[in-house]
């Protein structure tokens, strides 16, 4: 992942090469934890947190017979 302002006559980022081997490029990655993207916002991460929270909600709703708090 390149983070940086790109040059104006750059139309693609530099590859990144270790050893030879060309680093594949990504948007998004996870750094102990916490997920953001090359433009080093935290919308990957808020975005898994609020999934992860509606599934186990809807897993947790699942099991009641009645949304009525009155029944």
């Amino acid at each position: 992942m390149h983070i940086g302002p790109r040059r104006s006559n750059q139309t693609h980022t530099f590859p990144y090469v270790i050893n030879g081997q060309v680093l594949p490029m990504t948007d998004c990655v996870a750094d102990l934890g916490v997920m953001y993207d090359n433009h080093l916002s935290f919308s990957p991460h808020i975005n898994k947190i609020v999934n992860d929270a509606s599934r186990r909600a809807n897993l947790i709703l699942k099991w009641f017979t009645t949304r009525d708090p009155l029944v």
